[in-house]
């Protein structure tokens, strides 16, 4: 089932992304950045954000933008990665860590965490949530994110013509156990939309 899991270190696909990100800060915001924007100004007395799976940190660019007074810090498991990044952005804002070894204390020192299509990219991607919500973060915003009305499974599938990665989609009852597993709720109830808020329940 890891066959693939370590697509994501390929150098040439984070040179390809920031060509492209490059022409989408410019004004021509995806989608997804578009829902990102207005889930955060949904949100109240917001300091900080961490950026999970940050590839070559392009959301440190659009944070400056959007909410230039939020202090982002963004971490990706591939090296090549984080030095793009940091060669790209910003030296101080960058670092390599997996999400598996995140503590439950580093995870609540921000107020927003982002997952800007890590879980899409995984063969377990429910499971990895599951791990994730354990270490009860503030807020979560899942980005290009896939559902189904049945089981949750992955497709294998060819990306910017260099790798083979994951296409992970979360069977909508498993995904709404793991939130109530884990004191979780959508921000909008029933809204499985690409990108989705996830907060806590009030205790």
């Amino acid at each position: 089932m890891s066959e693939h899991i370590n697509s994501w270190k390929n150098k040439s696909v984070f040179e390809s992304q920031i060509i492209l990100n490059r022409k989408e800060l410019n004004g021509n915001y995806p989608p997804h950045w578009v829902e990102f924007i207005s889930k955060m100004k949904g949100l109240k007395e917001i300091k900080n954000i961490l950026d999970v799976g940050c590839g070559t940190g392009v959301f440190y660019k659009l944070c400056k933008k959007e909410f230039p007074t939020i202090d982002y810090y963004g971490i990706d498991y591939s090296e090549d990665a984080i030095n793009l990044a940091k060669k790209e952005n910003s030296q101080e804002c960058f670092d390599v860590q997996n999400v598996n070894d995140l503590t439950s204390e580093f995870i609540q020192n921000y107020d927003v965490i982002l997952m800007n299509g890590l879980l899409a990219v995984l063969p377990n991607g429910d499971e990895v949530l599951d791990l994730f919500l354990s270490k009860k973060p503030k807020n979560l915003i899942i980005s290009r994110v896939k559902f189904t009305d049945g089981d949750s499974y992955y497709k294998v599938y060819d990306a910017y013509n260099l790798i083979k990665t994951y296409d992970y989609f979360h069977g909508k009852n498993n995904f709404n156990s793991i939130l109530e597993k884990n004191n979780y709720r959508l921000s909008q109830k029933n809204n499985y939309s690409n990108t989705i808020l996830l907060i806590k329940n009030y205790e």
